[in-house]
């Protein structure tokens, strides 16, 4: 992945450290595992075949006896094994080259079954099949060894290409040159050139054509190259094709030439511009490589609209997984720990491709924890442990290998987090000169009681993971801790007058949103809290969210907290805007206040954003979780709940959940909602078991609450009103700066004035409520915004605030 990144020229800024692969390893195997084997006598001979990418010697393992030693230039190794329990074999691979080309870890071939490889490298996955062999780093501790099948036309599983396929444009603007092939795509750009007859097609007289790629029209039309976010560089394919049978000029018979070029690395675009010699014809097309997925979970509703951001989400993630889920397909084509928390839940719902999230937590995993930080940040060393409960519970690991693995390095991980912490148990974190650094979302608040709250989460993950293995001392260590951080977390952070963390700890004027959405998502808030941070993340006066990564986050906290509702018309107004400026896949970052020329912005580098972005799909899974209530209670879907909630506005949703067992079906509308169980799974609502394979329809009863159709009818007169996307009383009130929270608005109309309206609202200084009133004509615009009762003297009846509505 870094050489790649370095030969494609992407702008990749990455403060975590890169996993290194090992020179030396060893493997080992039973005799008994070896076939074909005979007896002769007292004696069992078995022959072992394989091939290598290092040194090979081949020990008898109990006694240390060398049986076998070869270079690894020899195609194939044969070794007489005899009177021996067990064999190791020692792996030594070349030095690898001081820009980290042609680096691959230790590993051997066997013919048929493919390769087996030390499961410490970032080739590790999910084992598909049992495999007899085990690795060691230093030949004394030893583990199972992953398994891979033969790649066809690949040495090795991580030289492997993605299957591409030739896609053309879908429409050319012949004026300015641009081809537009519909969609966002990453693959490799070819370019046929029809050279008019009389030009050397080798010599000097043909000049190669310039590429311009972009994933907007105005990156395409950028020719500066100091802008370019990755390398157009093409290299030459030349194809001699007559365009007709015999072509006669006014001296002699010649052949027009055809000469092909293509891109040496693979660009992410949507739009592409070719500038040639004005005497050559081109055609363009783009080798498109897709990760061999298959869509195995679906969604459709009522709302065109809802359905659109569902498929484009999935799309998006698609084109994002690659070896591993990747962040983006223009910059950085690396994984990130925090993006997979979202990424990992919208394949759990979409592709269901458990090997990819376990690949992607295994390299995460291998560079060094206690050196740096996940990919260098305090609160993605935090989400890697996040993300390891999440996958047992989304995906399966029946046969636990995977979290046997992965166990000592989580441990050693909690371990070296705690070794961070104060006395009180938080984390201690020293920004100073970027020494510990904390991303949580692009947004340039105060992020201090947000991590402490993924401490907490973490910690909780962490008992979780430990209770698999059955680490029950690990299990109570950190319970123990956690409820510790919590009552720390409570003490510091809580404002139970207003019902919201702080941004900080000790700082109990200053609201976060990122720490409220948080503590919702990690159960650290419950209860009736949950409606009261629902209702402040509704209602504003906090910093705003900047990227899909974190406003998925703040749409789970919102159903969370009863507002499934509210939180699909923000993913609505939100990823559809998105849609309604033309994406075809969700972008890094999104302001619905942002210019067109400024949304491709970012890093102060004119089209650094990414505008395909594995974070942007996060609605196929909140989807829905939102509408639909679907999630697992128990690890890997053995059982699991549905609690479908359709709002007013849809007339029915329909959907198929990917598990293990097979596909949850799901049709949902007023009148009944059809589910089909799969079997070995057991689906539990209202308190109810029914156990697959089964399809039931429930139809609920009127009185247990009100009908979709009833709501259109009773709402009918209200609906269509304008509706105004920013907030009507400003984040200070002239005069009453002090005042950051504003919230009981009450609209209201005086006798005889009929062009007039009033609105009455309370304001938060941190210390009491005041009321105020302002005046509208339009009710948008509202002015003369004055006090109507503030902070009366001690004693009197007004004292300490009112509040009026």
């Amino acid at each position: 992945l870094r050489r790649r990144a370095k030969d494609a020229k992407l702008n990749v800024w990455y403060p975590g450290k890169f996993q290194e692969t090992s020179r030396r390893a060893f493997f080992r195997i039973s005799t008994r595992d070896i076939a074909p084997s005979r007896s002769r006598g007292n004696n069992s001979v078995a022959w072992l075949r394989f091939a290598s990418n290092g040194k090979v010697k081949v020990y008898s393992n109990s006694e240390e006896r060398l049986l076998y030693e070869a270079e690894a230039a020899r195609d194939i190794h044969t070794v007489k094994v005899e009177n021996t329990l067990a064999v190791k074999v020692e792996i030594e691979t070349e030095v690898r080259s001081e820009d980290g080309e042609d680096e691959s870890p230790p590993c051997i071939w066997m013919d048929r079954e493919g390769y087996a490889a030390s499961r410490d490298k970032a080739l590790a996955g999910v084992m598909p099949q049992t495999c007899s062999w085990e690795w060691s780093s230093d030949g004394v501790v030893w583990s199972k060894c992953q398994f891979f099948p033969p790649v066809p036309g690949a040495t090795y599983p991580h030289h492997a290409e993605n299957p591409n396929v030739l896609l053309q444009p879908t429409c050319t603007d012949t004026g300015r040159g641009i081809h537009d092939f519909g969609v966002e795509l990453l693959g490799h750009v070819v370019i046929e050139c029809c050279i008019p007859a009389g030009l050397d097609i080798d010599g000097q007289n043909t000049v190669a054509p310039t590429l311009f790629v972009g994933e907007s029209i105005a990156e395409t039309m950028d020719n500066d190259p100091l802008t370019q976010e990755q390398s157009t560089e093409l290299i030459t394919q030349p194809l001699l094709a007559m365009r007709s049978e015999q072509q006669t000029t006014t001296n002699k018979d010649v052949r027009d030439q055809m000469k092909t070029w293509i891109t040496r690395h693979p660009v992410a675009f949507r739009y592409a511009r070719v500038v040639v010699p004005n005497d050559m014809s081109i055609s363009i097309s783009c080798r498109a490589t897709f990760h061999p997925a298959q869509y195995k979970g679906a969604f459709a509703c009522s709302d065109d609209k809802l359905t659109a951001i569902w498929m484009h989400s999935a799309y998006t993630l698609r084109l994002c997984m690659s070896d591993f889920i990747l962040d983006g397909i223009k910059r950085d084509r690396l994984p990130w720990a925090g993006d997979l928390a979202v990424s990992l839940l919208s394949d759990a719902f979409t592709f269901a491709d458990a090997d990819i999230v376990a690949k992607s937590l295994t390299v995460l995993g291998r560079a060094g924890i206690a050196e740096k930080d996940v990919n260098g940040f305090v609160d993605y060393t935090l989400w890697w442990i996040i993300c390891h409960n999440l996958f047992h519970l989304y995906f399966a690991d029946t046969d636990k290998i995977f979290l046997h693995r992965e166990w000592p390095r989580i441990k050693q991980t909690v371990d070296w987090l705690v070794s961070r912490c104060d006395e009180c148990g938080l984390l201690s974190i020293d920004e100073d000169e970027g020494k510990d650094m904390v991303f949580i979302d692009w947004a340039n608040v105060e992020k201090g009681t947000a991590v402490q709250v993924l401490w907490w989460y973490a910690l909780g993950c962490g008992a979780s993971i430990a209770g698999r293995v059955g680490s029950v001392k690990c299990v109570d260590e950190w319970r123990t801790r956690q409820e510790k951080v919590r009552d720390v977390l409570v003490e510091l952070c809580w404002n139970d007058e207003v019902g919201m963390w702080t941004a900080a700890p000790s700082c109990q004027t200053d609201f976060s949103r990122h720490a409220n959405i948080l503590a919702v998502v990690s159960g650290l808030s419950k209860g009736n809290d949950l409606d009261r941070i629902s209702e402040a993340l509704l209602q504003g006066g906090m910093p705003e969210v900047k990227t899909p990564y974190m406003k998925t986050l703040e749409c789970i906290s919102l159903s969370l907290g009863g507002q499934a509702h509210a939180g699909l018309t923000d993913m609505r107004q939100y990823w559809g805007g998105m849609l309604d400026r033309g994406a075809s896949t969700f972008w890094e970052a999104y302001d619905p206040n942002e210019t067109e020329e400024s949304k491709n912005a970012f890093y102060n580098r004119p089209y650094g954003r990414s505008l395909c972005h594995a974070w942007g799909a996060g609605p196929c899974y909140y989807i829905q979780e939102a509408l639909l209530g679907i999630r697992p209670l128990s690890d890997g879907w053995k059982t699991w709940t549905c609690c479908p909630n359709l709002p007013p506005d849809l007339d029915w949703a329909c959907a198929t959940v990917p598990t293990p067992f097979g596909c949850i079906e799901i049709d949902l509308s007023e009148e009944s909602l059809v589910l089909f169980i799969p079997g070995n799974t057991v689906m539990i609502m209202n308190g109810q078991s029914h156990s697959g394979p089964q399809k039931i329809t429930i139809c609920p009863r009127d009185d247990t609450f009100v009908r979709g159709r009833r709501m259109k009818e009773w709402s009918r007169p209200y609906r269509g009103w304008h509706y105004c996307p920013r907030h009507v009383i400003p984040e200070r009130i002239q005069g009453y700066e002090d005042v950051n929270m504003t919230d009981v608005p009450t609209v209201y109309q005086l006798p005889d004035v009929s062009n007039k309206w009033y609105m009455s609202f309370i304001g938060f200084n941190g210390k009491g409520y005041q009321s105020f009133v302002a005046e509208s004509d339009d009710l948008v615009t509202w002015t003369n915004m004055r006090l109507a009762f503030g902070f009366g003297q001690k004693g009197d009846w007004d004292y300490g605030g009112v509040v009026l509505g």
